[in-house]
Parts: C-alpha cells; sequence; structure tokens
C-alpha cells in the first residue's frame, strides 16, 4: 500500500526537509522544490522535535488568521527562549505558550507601529511574568541612509579631485 503523503512545509534542523502534517520528513529539500509557507528551525533534530515543528507550522497559520498582516518568513524554536517569528524586517519573540493572547498584542503594537509609520527591528511578546510586559526596538536608519543626500554632494565635489573628500569614513576605510 502506496501512502501518499501531503507537504505541510519546510523544516531547518542543520539540513533542509520538506515535513508532512506529522512533521515526518518525506524528503530532503531541494533547490528545485517550490518554498511553501515560512521555514521553520529548530534547535533539536527533527526525529526529536516533530511535534515543536508541527506547532510552529500551525503558530504561523494563526498569526495570519488572526489578521497579522506581514508575512512569516520564518520561525525559530529553541528551548532558551521558544518561538519567535521573522518578517522581512521584524524579530517577534512569541515565547512557548499563550499563543493567542500574545498574537492579539502584536496585533494592538503593529496598528502603533503602523499608525506612526514606524518599523519595528524586533517586538519580545515572550514575557512568562506578563503579557503587558512588550518591548519594541524600533528600527533606525542606517548611517549609509541617513548620510545619503551629504554623500551624493560629497561625490560631486570629489569628481574633481581623486582625494577622498573629508570625513568619508567608507573611502578613507576603502584606500
Amino acid at each position: 500500500e502506496v501512502t501518499e503523503h501531503q507537504p505541510l512545509g519546510i523544516v531547518n534542523d542543520g539540513q533542509l526537509y520538506v515535513v508532512d502534517k506529522d512533521g515526518i520528513a518525506i524528503k530532503n529539500w531541494a533547490i528545485e522544490d517550490t518554498l511553501m509557507g515560512p521555514i521553520v528551525s529548530i534547535d533539536k533534530p527533527l526525529d526529536k522535535s516533530a511535534a515543536i515543528a508541527v506547532e510552529a507550522f500551525q503558530l504561523a497559520d494563526d498569526v495570519t488568521r488572526l489578521g497579522y498582516p506581514h508575512k512569516i518568513q520564518e520561525i525559530h524554536y529553541d528551548n532558551a527562549t521558544g518561538y519567535t517569528l521573522y518578517t522581512d524586517t521584524t524579530e517577534i519573540r512569541i515565547g512557548y505558550d499563550r499563543f493567542e493572547e500574545r498574537i492579539e498584542k502584536l496585533l494592538i503594537v503593529d496598528k502603533i507601529l503602523d499608525d506612526k509609520n514606524v518599523l519595528a527591528d524586533y517586538i519580545l511578546l515572550d514575557s512568562d511574568t506578563s503579557l503587558d510586559r512588550i518591548v519594541v526596538k524600533p528600527k533606525v536608519p542606517n548611517a549609509e541612509q541617513v548620510d545619503e543626500p551629504e554623500k551624493e554632494e560629497v561625490k560631486e565635489d570629489t569628481a574633481k579631485s581623486d582625494a577622498p573628500p573629508k570625513g568619508d569614513e567608507k573611502a578613507k576605510a576603502d584606500n
């Protein structure tokens, strides 16, 4: 009898596997395989962490179902911090339990950040003692983005000279 396995997603335990709904490896993931949903990274071998991997995929579904507007790219699990979600821009620590309550807090924080047009570097919702204790680190534009207009002016001035402009640390470091 042949059993057909429906792929659930991709798990990384040091090697990439396509897993089924029970967290069982169907096959090794290959570059020609389609990416399906977020990648789940676990800190133990898959054969010892199948339930954690399945719970991670369920967590990603719950985050989307409850209305979080950003795509979850990866979910990481380790014993020290529990589950951590990653979007293109933000690390979100969810912890070990009370996921629905934590996701509701995430939605509130995301709305506040969105209203202020601020991206978060990270959002920590993993406090064991109080779900009201939330830590947010706003994303600060990096120095290259902040200095970009000044660099453009400097570049115009340097077109006349081979010497790096004063104060341009990157140019000094490159020489």
